[in-house]
């Protein structure tokens, strides 16, 4: 997703009909509210990572066969595979939810 192509388009648009927003009692340009409910929508969705992997993890040991050999597994190490697994869609959210100035 083009993020900052997207607030182009929708802050010439909101231009158009207002000069702000008010977030927080606080008057905000439009691109710059825009800027921070992208923020906030990115987060919740890298919070969420968790549960994802939790999904993962509940389908792969539910699988007849794969259900033994991941109880087998230490508890130590499953922490680990976990934590890479949620770090892994962690970074595929923040590729694909780029916010304008951040690298590539």
């Amino acid at each position: 997703m083009d993020v900052e192509k997207r607030i182009e388009e929708l802050s010439g648009y909101a231009k158009r009909h207002d000069d702000g927003v008010r977030i927080d009692g606080s008057k905000l340009h439009i691109r710059d509210a825009m800027l921070q409910l992208a923020r906030e929508v990115r987060d919740a969705a890298v919070a969420a990572k968790v549960g994802s992997v939790t999904a993962l993890v509940k389908d792969l040991s539910d699988r007849k066969g794969l259900s033994d050999e991941w109880d087998q597994i230490d508890d130590d190490i499953k922490q680990e595979i976990t934590d890479e697994w949620q770090e892994y869609v962690a970074r595929a959210i923040r590729a694909a939810i780029r916010l304008p100035g951040e690298e590539k």
